[in-house]
Parts: structure tokens; sequence; C-alpha cells
């Protein structure tokens, strides 16, 4: 790969795992999406951040149901949705601090006041709009506004 920089939809896909992330664009996410993710994705994503604990997965997704996905290998359209709503998430946290997964990893368990006490891996997890809230808590935090 060149020196380019990666597209948005290609940095996406490679957080998730897929295997052709190279040459995703924003519309092959979307056909991803509607085809569902692969099941093992989940694990990929929340690991990338230092979040293995089950309660953080199951959190996302109830343990029965994520393991009958393991099985059938693949997320349903509205699993893979707020999959990928995390994925923005953690993927911006990462790229604030650096990469640095352990920071990462304490921004995201730890309760914040701007987000009603609440740590920002379970509003994220929680729906869409959590993890958009949590997205612009960031935003705030890159154009160097005090969160």
């Amino acid at each position: 790969m060149s020196a380019q920089a990666l597209s948005e939809a290609s940095e996406l896909a490679r957080f998730l795992g897929l295997r052709d992330w190279r040459k995703t664009s924003e519309i092959d996410l979307v056909s991803k999406v509607k085809t569902g993710f692969p099941a093992q994705a989940v694990e990929d994503v929340f690991s990338k951040v230092q979040l293995r604990a089950p309660q953080h997965i199951h959190a996302f997704i109830p343990k029965a149901t994520y393991a009958r996905k393991l099985k059938a290998k693949r997320l349903s359209r509205s699993e893979s949705e707020r999959l990928l709503s995390i994925t923005k998430v953690f993927n911006e946290v990462l790229r604030l601090y650096g990469g640095d997964t352990g920071a990462a990893e304490q921004f995201l368990t730890r309760r914040h006041p701007m987000l009603g006490k609440r740590a920002p891996v379970d509003l994220a997890v929680e729906s869409t709009a959590g993890a958009d809230l949590v997205l612009k808590l960031l935003a705030r935090a890159d154009a160097g506004v005090a969160v």
C-alpha cells in the first residue's frame, strides 16, 4: 500500500477486520452493513481498545445471541449498523490518543461528567444515538475545547 491516507471507509473496514478493507468504499460499507458483518468482527472491534471483557461485548449483544451469531457467522443488519457506530467511536478514540490502547480503554470506561456521568463505552454500545453523543464529545476534544 502506498503512503496515501486511507479513506474513512477503508479505515473502518480494517478496524472491523474485514478482509478486503483496502478496497472498501463508502458504498461498499453500506452494502456490507446490509448483508451483515461477520460475527467475529464484534470481538475484533472490542479487542482493539482492550475491551475484551464479556460484559462489554454482551452489553452490545446478549451472550446467547452472540453464540448463535458466531455459529451463523453473520450479524443482522441492525447489529451491523450498531457495530459500525461503535467502530467509529473506538477508531476516533484511538486516533485522538495516538494509538495508545491503554489510554483509549481508560477514556472509554471512565465515567464522564459531560455524558451524564456515564462511561463512553456504555453509551456507545447502548444505541447509535449514544455513539453519536460520544463522537460529539470527541470532536470537541479534537477541536481543543475542554472536555
